[in-house]
């Protein structure tokens, strides 16, 4: 009978010595899943960051391309001013000189130009 109670006492302490390690086991693997799920969490909150950045960047973007349109739309609308100014700043110095040789010909075309300035 001892040896019987020998192999019960064995036998018990051989199972809760297997659900020891049973529970560690289980308390290990649900360390592990907790952490895999928490670096699962922190990957997700980079990609949510890294679409954040994507899109700032491609906003900063489209403005660039937008402001640099505009500019160049109204540099372009200056130029045509500018050749316009030029072209009336040509035909006014035309005009001028054809007053003046109308003035050397004719007296009333020189009284005309005095009281405007020209002359």
């Amino acid at each position: 009978m001892r040896i019987e109670e020998g192999f019960k006492s064995l036998d018990k302490r051989i199972e809760d010595t297997n659900k020891r390690i049973a529970d560690g086991v289980a308390s290990t693997n649900k360390r592990i899943d907790d952490g895999i799920a928490s670096t699962n969490k922190r990957i997700d909150d980079v990609n949510q960051q890294m679409g954040l950045t994507h899109n700032s960047i491609f906003v900063v973007i489209a403005l660039i391309v937008g402001l640099y349109a505009l500019i160049y739309k109204h540099k372009s609308e200056v130029v045509n001013v500018i050749r316009k100014i030029k072209k009336i700043e040509e035909r006014e110095e035309k005009v001028e000189r054809a007053l003046k040789e109308l003035a050397l010909k004719d007296p009333n075309a020189a009284e005309a130009n005095k009281r405007a300035g020209l002359l």
